[in-house]
């Protein structure tokens, strides 16, 4: 017997084989091991969900020392609350609230299909196009509302279906008409 192995049970005292493993055995059998895990059971609970508590926390502090991004709107440098979270600026949240796009939920269709996905901002897509459909030139309405012609829509160059990856670069801004006359040829 190794020195880190029990010699007695900790619940009936009687002798307690060889461990086979790395960790010693604290229990001669599965019904001793029963028995106190049975009278002991809401500090090892108690004891567990404080060690994952822990962990988690610690997660998220390393986590939190990365979270800083630039405002595609302000350009201000501001520490990220989560990963996704936006400028707390009120001119930027004000802006964000009338800024609707339809198309956007190309980055889940993506992860599905296993295309490369990036992160970015519908509004870095609007910007580059100065509001502007990239097929027809008509000026885009960003606000919600009843769905027109006019709306906004982000589409891939490169379809999804096609393989092709949910990245700024492979974005342009249409009109929701262009948009669904173009489909996906």
């Amino acid at each position: 017997m190794s020195s880190n192995d029990r010699t007695t049970c900790i619940v009936c005292g009687s002798p307690v084989p060889p461990s086979r493993g790395s960790r010693p055995r604290k229990h001669c059998s599965p019904s001793c091991k029963y028995k106190y895990y049975r009278a002991n059971r809401s500090e090892i609970q108690k004891e567990r969900a404080r060690q994952a508590a822990r962990r988690r926390r610690e997660q998220r502090q390393a986590q939190r020392q990365q979270w800083w991004g630039y405002c595609v709107l302000c350009s201000r440098l501001y520490r990220l609350a989560t990963p996704r979270s936006r400028c707390p600026e009120p001119d930027c949240q004000q802006r964000r609230a009338t800024f609707t796009v339809t198309g956007v939920q190309g980055r889940k269709r993506a992860e599905r299909m296993g295309s490369p996905v990036e992160e970015f901002d519908p509004i870095v897509i609007y910007n580059k196009h100065q509001g502007r459909c990239a097929i027809c030139g008509v000026k885009v309405r960003t606000a919600g509302g009843k769905r027109q012609d006019t709306t906004a829509s982000i589409d891939h160059v490169v379809p999804i279906s096609a393989g092709g990856p949910h990245t700024e670069d492979n974005c342009q801004l249409l009109c929701f008409g262009c948009n669904m006359r173009k489909g996906t040829a």
